[in-house]
């Protein structure tokens, strides 16, 4: 498998509320900020979790995988 780069996203908005948030179970987001981003071909990964609150320690449960043609708009640090 191929590594990921990740960058963090000042903002990253989406066409649709597709991101399950982490702090409000059964809700999602369609804007997030301050979150780690890799691409891979056609595909965004996304760590949901805002930055300082991630465990290294533990396995990856707030990434998800969306098209990324679902991007409106990302910014970068």
């Amino acid at each position: 498998m191929t590594a990921l780069h990740w960058r963090t996203a000042r903002e990253l908005r989406l066409i649709a509320k597709i991101i399950p948030d982490p702090g409000h179970p059964g809700e999602c987001l369609d804007r997030l900020a301050d979150v780690r981003v890799a691409a891979l071909g056609p595909v965004l990964y996304v760590d949901a979790r805002p930055t300082g609150t991630r465990d290294p320690d533990a396995a990856e449960p707030g990434v998800y995988a969306i098209p990324s043609s679902s991007v409106v708009f990302l910014s970068f640090r």
